[in-house]
C-alpha cells in the first residue's frame, strides 16, 4: 500500500449550499485544520442525484436494510479514494456507511454528526429502530466521532452506545464593536437564520411577526429555505436567501437581533454561533435553553406570543451595554483556538 501524506485531509459532505449553518461550521473548521498544516480538500456532493433521490423519498423504507447502506457507502467511498487522502471527515450520518471500504484501504475516518436521520425526517416506531441499529453498525468503524454540543454526545451515546467529542463551531467576530453600535435603533431587524423545517417554525414566526409586529417598528428577516417556509405569509417577513456564507453576511450583519424559533431539540444550532459572530443578542423560543440567550420557553411563548416584542424593548434599551458584554464574553470563551483544541489533538494521534 502506498505511503500517504499524514496531512492530506479529504472532508465530503452531501449538503451545502442549502445551509449557510454548515457552511460557517465548515469554514471555521477548514481554517483551523490549515492554520495546523493540513491539506484540505473540500468535497460538496450535493447536486448528486441519485442517492439524494433515494434519501429524500424513500429513506424511512430503504434505510432499514442492509443492502441500502451498503449501496450508499460503496457509491461515496469510490468518490473518495480517487483523492486519495490520509484522513477523511464525513458529514451527516448517513456517509458513516462509507467507513468500512475507507478503513480498508488504510485511510483514518472522523465522523461528524450534525443530527440524526431519524429526527430530522420525523421516523419513528420499528422503523426508526431498525435504521438507528444499522447506523450504530457503521459508527462505530470511525476512528473518531465528532459532536457538536454535550446535550447531543449524551443521546448518541444512549441510543447508540457510541462514545464521541465535542467540537462546537467556535467563530470569528464578522463585525465590529463600533459596527454592531452603529446600528440605528429607529427601525429593529430580527434575523432568523434558520432552515424552516417543521410546520410549526411556520407558525411561531407567524405569531411572532401577528403578535408583535403591529407597527412599522420591526422587520424579520427569515432565510428562504425549508419545506415550510411557504406556510410563513406575514407581510412583516422579508425574505432572504445568498449563495454563500460570505454574501449572506454582507447583507444580514445590519440585524439588530438574531432569532431562535423551534419546537425541535436538535444537537446544537450552527445559527447560534452565526448570530453571536455577528454580534446579535439572541432571542431564543426553544424547549431547551440557550447559553447567553434571551430565553422564553416554547409553552409560555404559546400562552402570550407579544412576549417577544417585551424582550426586544428591553434588549434595545441597553443596546450598548448588551453588546459590550456579548463582545467580551466572545472573545474570551468562544474564539476557534480554544473549541477546536481537542479535536486537533486527537486528529495528529491518528
Amino acid at each position: 500500500m502506498p505511503l500517504r501524506d499524514k496531512n492530506k485531509l479529504f472532508i465530503y459532505t452531501p449538503t451545502y449550499y442549502k445551509s449557510t449553518g454548515l457552511q460557517y461550521r465548515l469554514s471555521m473548521l477548514i481554517k483551523s485544520l490549515k492554520e495546523n498544516g493540513y491539506d484540505v480538500h473540500l468535497y460538496v456532493d450535493e447536486h448528486e442525484t441519485l442517492v439524494r433521490g433515494l434519501y429524500d423519498r424513500f429513506a424511512k423504507y430503504f434505510l432499514k436494510y442492509e443492502y441500502a447502506w451498503k449501496f450508499i457507502g460503496k457509491y461515496i467511498a469510490k468518490k473518495i479514494l480517487n483523492y486519495g487522502p490520509n484522513i477523511v471527515f464525513l458529514i451527516t450520518d448517513i456517509t458513516a456507511s462509507a467507513i468500512p471500504l475507507l478503513k480498508s484501504a488504510g485511510i483514518n475516518t472522523v465522523l461528524f454528526l450534525e443530527d440524526l436521520t431519524v429526527d430530522w425526517l420525523q421516523i419513528t416506531g420499528k422503523a426508526r429502530e431498525r435504521i438507528l441499529k444499522r447506523l450504530s453498525k457503521y459508527v462505530l468503524q470511525a476512528d473518531l466521532v465528532v459532536v457538536p454540543g454535550n446535550h447531543f454526545r449524551k443521546k448518541i451515546c444512549k441510543e447508540l452506545g457510541i462514545n464521541s467529542i465535542v467540537c462546537p463551531p467556535g467563530l470569528e467576530l464578522r463585525v465590529t464593536v463600533e459596527e454592531a453600535l452603529s446600528r440605528s435603533l429607529e427601525k429593529i431587524s430580527i434575523l432568523h437564520a434558520r432552515q424552516i423545517v417543521h410546520p410549526i417554525e411556520a407558525q411561531l414566526l407567524e405569531l411572532i411577526t401577528i403578535k408583535n409586529f403591529s407597527n412599522d417598528r420591526y422587520v424579520l428577516y427569515a432565510l428562504k429555505a425549508g419545506r415550510y417556509h411557504t406556510k410563513v405569509r406575514s407581510r412583516n417577513v422579508c425574505w432572504y436567501y445568498y449563495p454563500t456564507l460570505e454574501n449572506a453576511i454582507k447583507h444580514v450583519k445590519k440585524c439588530h437581533i438574531g432569532l431562535i424559533a423551534t419546537p425541535r431539540v436538535a444537537p446544537t444550532f450552527t445559527s447560534y454561533w452565526f448570530h453571536l459572530s455577528l454580534l446579535q443578542p439572541l432571542i431564543a423560543v426553544t424547549n431547551r435553553q440557550v447559553e447567553r440567550g434571551y430565553w422564553i420557553p416554547f409553552k409560555e411563548f404559546m400562552k402570550k406570543p407579544s412576549v417577544i416584542e417585551e424582550v426586544v424593548e428591553d434588549i434595545v434599551s441597553r443596546y450598548r451595554y448588551v453588546i459590550e458584554n456579548l463582545y467580551e464574553y466572545i472573545t474570551v470563551k468562544l474564539n476557534r483556538e480554544s473549541t477546536h483544541r481537542e479535536l486537533l489533538r486527537r486528529l495528529k494521534e491518528l
